[in-house]
């Protein structure tokens, strides 16, 4: 890191207030692949506030959403992805129908009535339901649906902030019907644990749809408030905040750091910004390989990363910080190319220039560990590749 992060003295503030500062109680409670974006986690505490809401009942409100189940069954989708490549997809998806079933014994609950089926007629219906299903987001409309049965009202005078809330997170409830996105088939291979859900305005009836990874086919997208389909375009400032998102992404960034951490001279703010400029480059590559004219896009995204600086930092030390960024990425875009070999040969090129910057001893490098998370970082090319495939740059 630039001589000024590098020093523990230096204020955390630089990024950790960002991304690692202390997180609201309800926040810290759930799991993090449970936890809503950074700018909804801000919303949301301002709401819970504004009601005098407690962190147990916020928690509890939060775990239990519609939008959380979403984000939920992908994360376990692509876990098991990654664990079990021997499993279709169609097995994948069976697997989170007997998981979910057996979360909702311990909740006193029987989802589907599985809990009346044999072993034989078991099996049968779990395949079933995940036929049914097609897509993780399929599955998930599934679990909604058949949570709804068991759904608390909001209590009285609580009703438009429970809106409020379903609207933050990108699920908009219309009476008593979830308008959540249409199912949209292969949504389960977009990049395992690196997919960033963005939110979709419907032209048709202004609906909010969660769209957590692209559509089957590049040009449009289902509306799951209305059902009609609308062309699927986006913005530079939505490009870049789709990529800030991945960029900035805490499970990642934060479980490397405590890897790192264990032989790096480098305090855990200064690695945060190393690992988030890796990322940065993994980012900034795809937009570069992907698109002809890819100079507007890159400024969009530049934009973003130092601007997530100078929110917090200010204009101090911005001249300095934009020289280490772009010398970073000068060093690993020269280790990238100077292999000639298979993109995971350039890969560890650039993973043992990374090595070098953050100081790990010869033993961590080889670490099961170490070379899981510096590989996972690479992941997000994958992701900002395939939403410039399947969205339309405006």
């Amino acid at each position: 890191m630039f001589a000024a992060l590098a020093r523990e003295h230096v204020k955390i503030g630089i990024l950790g207030r960002f991304l690692f500062g202390s997180q609201p109680e309800w926040v810290q409670r759930l799991q993090p692949h449970m936890r809503p974006a950074p700018d909804q986690i801000k919303r949301l505490e301002a709401l819970r506030r504004r009601l005098g809401v407690s962190h147990d009942e916020f928690h509890l409100h939060i775990a239990g959403h519609p939008a959380t189940t979403r984000k939920v069954q992908h994360h376990f989708y692509n876990d098991l992805k990654r664990r079990s490549r021997h499993l279709d997809h169609d097995q994948r998806l069976a697997a989170l129908v007997t998981s979910r079933w057996q979360a909702s014994l311990n909740a006193g609950q029987d989802y589907f009535g599985l809990g009346q089926c044999n072993a034989d007629t078991f099996e049968t219906r779990v395949a079933e339901l995940a036929r049914q299903a097609k897509t993780v987001d399929g599955l998930a409309d599934l679990f909604i649906e058949e949570e709804s049965k068991w759904l608390i009202s909001p209590a009285p005078g609580f009703e438009s902030a429970a809106t409020e809330v379903s609207e933050i997170l990108g699920e908009v409830r219309r009476g008593h019907e979830l308008a959540s996105v249409s199912p949209l088939p292969g949504q389960g291979d977009f990049v395992a644990g690196n997919s960033q859900d963005i939110i979709v305005v419907c032209p048709h009836c202004k609906a909010k749809n969660l769209i957590s990874a692209p559509p089957e086919k590049a040009g449009y997208h289902g509306c799951g408030a209305c059902g009609r389909r609308f062309e699927s375009k986006c913005t530079l400032e939505e490009l870049a905040q789709f990529t800030s998102g991945l960029v900035f992404r805490e499970e990642f960034v934060d479980t490397f750091v405590q890897v790192i951490q264990k032989t790096s001279p480098l305090s855990a703010t200064a690695l945060s910004w190393e690992i988030i400029v890796l990322r940065f480059f993994y980012a900034r590559g795809a937009i570069m390989q992907t698109l002809q004219d890819f100079k507007p896009a890159i400024d969009a995204v530049h934009r973003m990363l130092f601007g997530a600086f100078l929110k917090q930092a200010g204009s101090a030390g911005m001249a300095e910080a934009e020289e280490w960024i772009e010398s970073r990425l000068s060093a690993y875009t020269e280790a990238f190319n100077s292999n000639a070999g298979r993109p995971a040969d350039c890969i560890l090129a650039v993973g043992r220039k990374f090595s070098k910057f953050v100081g790990v001893n010869e033993a961590t490098k080889y670490e099961p560990e170490y070379l899981a998370n510096l590989m996972t970082q690479s992941a997000i090319h994958s992701a900002v590749r395939d939403f410039l495939i399947k969205y339309q740059i405006e």
